[in-house]
């Protein structure tokens, strides 16, 4: 009953999932929340040690791409955060987990509005911030 429920509320913001999608949604936002908790602070210290905690955590979730999608997509948010107060290092940090969240996101068919819901803020910002970083990168 939880799977209908978080997929109809999902819906009813104008998002498009399916029954299925709702546990896979769950397991991004988990490991997100996991990799916060686990990396965050290190960042305001060193960006290459908060690179390499997120790298170790991605690692550590072996084959399970919606853990991997969690993982990368907080560690891009987090290192875009410190990079828009100019912490340095911050925004190679970013550079560095965006293919691979776009690449796990890819692979599971999240879209970008049903992503952004898994780490509260801004969805507005955070998708033109998206945007903005892949046209750089072309």
């Amino acid at each position: 009953m939880r799977m209908v429920r978080t997929a109809l509320s999902l819906a009813s913001i104008g998002i498009a999932t399916s029954v299925v999608a709702a546990p896979t949604i769950d397991i991004v936002s988990a490991s997100a929340r996991d990799a916060q908790q686990q990396c965050h602070r290190l960042m305001h210290h060193d960006a290459d040690e908060y690179e390499e905690c997120i790298a170790t955590l991605i690692r550590a979730a072996g084959q399970s791409r919606a853990k991997r999608l969690g993982i990368s997509y907080f560690g891009w948010i987090g290192a875009m955060n410190s990079a828009r107060v100019g912490l340095p290092g911050a925004q190679a940090a970013a550079d560095r987990f965006l293919p691979i969240f776009r690449r796990e996101q890819k692979s599971l068919g999240i879209a970008d509005a049903a992503l952004c819901t898994t780490v509260p803020g801004d969805c507005n910002v955070r998708l033109a911030q998206i945007t903005q970083a892949e046209a750089a990168r072309r």
